[in-house]
């Protein structure tokens, strides 16, 4: 599984990125498999201003969630493949997942 971190300064932020690989290869471990490539968007809402950030103050939390929301994509759509083993050889491919914005 390919894994792509992407944001405005991502890179640093280390402690942030290395919790986001983490986070991202435990939560999905099991549709190893089945995902190829997962990117993960990390925004400042408050941009270069700074400042209290309003929308969510604990990164780790709003990491946690943005997996445990991606797990259940994956999850239905491979349910959902599952009962239509034709759909995926005609072309479609798997929704976008993993965004943390």
């Amino acid at each position: 599984m390919y894994l792509a971190i992407r944001g405005r300064n991502a890179g640093s932020i280390q402690n942030v990125t290395d919790y986001c690989l983490r986070r991202v290869l435990i939560g999905l471990r099991r549709f190893e498999g089945r995902v190829g490539q997962v990117t993960v968007r990390l925004n400042d809402i408050n941009g270069p201003r700074g400042g209290i950030d309003k929308r969510c103050p604990d990164l780790s939390r709003a990491i946690d969630l943005a997996v445990a929301r991606a797990k259940r994509g994956v999850a239905r759509e491979v349910r959902r493949l599952g009962r239509h083993p034709g759909m995926a050889r005609r072309g479609r491919e798997s929704p976008s997942i993993g965004h943390a914005d």
